[in-house]
């Protein structure tokens, strides 16, 4: 999806590793709240989430094009943790 993207695909080739899949709605959130602000979701957060996905499973091709997905991570990194949590990492 971005530049990054490519050079780690191309490093996992060139090493021959074979990158995971897109994973399911539940793991993604989880995986994202982990990643970016150290956190779990909330059950109310989690809900949310899968029934925004639900709804546009539609005319989603894949996962990793969803716009639920996309704008999960926006609101991820507008969160009031996020710089806490990486000046924290660093």
């Amino acid at each position: 999806n971005n530049e990054i993207d490519t050079l780690v695909y191309e490093r996992l080739k060139r090493l021959g590793i074979k990158p995971s899949g897109d994973g399911t709605d539940e793991e993604f959130i989880r995986r994202a709240f982990l990643d970016v602000i150290g956190k779990l979701p909330t059950p109310e957060e989690v809900r949310t989430f899968l029934s925004e996905c639900r709804n546009e499973a539609a005319s989603v091709p894949t996962p990793s094009q969803s716009p639920a997905r996309k704008r999960l991570i926006e609101r991820l990194l507008a969160h009031p943790a996020y710089p806490d949590f990486w000046a924290n990492k660093w």
